[in-house]
């Protein structure tokens, strides 16, 4: 597996924007919402019933194959977002804030 060194601009605190706590509190918030997603996710059966071939260019197993690929690949993503907010939460609760936060991704 790669790993991806991803670069992500964080919100500057000031007193024209939103508050440290507002911050905190969103992104908590969506980092709640994509670890229920993955938790879901994680219950999809993919079943090789499920998959039959619908012509005989491909087997049943090869089917089987793409779509558990493709789940895995929908699950790392889901990761990787929850990655980049959890380090920006990090950064904006962070006394010592910096501009870009970088988070390496799978």
């Amino acid at each position: 597996m790669t790993t991806k060194n991803t670069k992500l601009l964080s919100p500057c605190i000031h007193m024209n924007g939103t508050s440290q706590e507002a911050l905190v509190r969103e992104y908590e918030a969506a980092w709640e919402a994509v670890k229920e997603a993955m938790n879901v996710m994680q219950k999809i059966t993919v079943n090789g019933r499920d998959y039959y071939p619908y012509d005989s260019s491909a087997t049943n197993f090869d089917h089987l194959r793409i779509a558990e690929g493709q789940h895995r690949n929908r699950m790392l993503r889901l990761s990787s977002v929850l990655l980049e907010l959890e380090a920006l939460i990090n950064n904006i609760a962070s006394d010592d804030r910096q501009q870009h936060v970088t988070v390496d991704i799978e």
